[in-house]
């Protein structure tokens, strides 16, 4: 594949990502609203590690099925660079979820932002010079516009337990990205380690739900059932079915489980 397609389609690959992992802050706060309501005794952690032991599972179950055949193949590099994801990923992602718990979804969509920061920092460091101006001009672009699109209160922000655990959340997530982009990983097959990614992203979360765990029946109630739709409307603003078709979108972003 010629250098400017490759390109085009790694530009294209990066932009579906992006809107996922935009997606995913207000769906995790609408489930962190919900588990509160189910589960209103036990601990966020116990929500938040329970979230990403399912999400990962089912994340590493869904790419066996398209990796199997060449799984024989598997290197150590590609289980050294998947480990290494894995575990800031996983760290980084525990933090994130739980502190959505606390925190609304715009503001940890904005602070998780900050590894815009903290990468040139890191980089400023290792190279012992200071970036150039067009870098601080884009960490700066990036920051407002990030704030903007997330519509961030900024009379309501605060530093609390969320914001705090998202900041550390997003230091890790700097780890992660950096750990990505060494050399000697260039020639990993990207579904091998993603899988082994995904599998130790899950090991890291699991012993935090069984540790936080009241009672076993907790993991099946954590599920939603078929009120659960309505419970979680309920609660982020938004407007059940008996409500007319006025106003789609709720106030999730205003709301806090805590």
């Amino acid at each position: 594949m010629p250098g400017d397609a490759m390109r085009l389609k790694a530009l294209r690959m990066l932009v579906a990502a992006t809107a996922f992992w935009g997606l995913s802050f207000p769906t995790t706060k609408a489930l962190a609203v919900s588990q509160q309501a189910l589960l209103p005794d036990s601990s966020s952690w116990f929500a938040a590690a329970l979230c990403v032991v399912f999400r990962f599972v089912i994340a590493a179950l869904v790419l066996l099925v398209f990796s199997a055949r060449s799984l024989t193949r598997l290197t150590r590099l590609e289980l050294e660079q998947g480990l290494g994801l894995g575990v800031f990923g996983g760290v980084g992602i525990l933090l994130q979820v739980d502190g959505m718990a606390y925190t609304s979804a715009s503001t940890s969509a904005f602070l998780t932002q900050c590894y815009c920061l903290w990468i040139p920092a890191w980089v400023a460091w290792r190279e012992k010079s200071w970036p150039p101006a067009k870098v601080f001009l884009s960490c700066a672009l990036v920051m407002l516009g990030v704030a903007a699109l997330a519509n961030l209160d900024w009379q309501h922000t605060r530093l609390g337990r969320g914001e705090l655990e998202t900041l550390v959340a997003s230091l890790v997530f700097t780890g992660q990205i950096l750990w990505l982009e060494r050399p000697q990983y260039a020639g990993n097959n990207v579904r091998h380690f993603s899988l082994v990614m995904f599998v130790v992203m899950a090991a890291v979360a699991l012993p935090v739900a069984l540790v936080t765990t009241r009672q076993w029946g907790d993991w099946f109630q954590a599920q939603l059932p078929s009120s659960a739709p309505r419970q979680t409307a309920a609660n982020i603003g938004m407007p059940t079915t008996d409500q007319g078709n006025g106003q789609i979108l709720g106030q999730l972003d205003d709301t806090s489980s805590r």
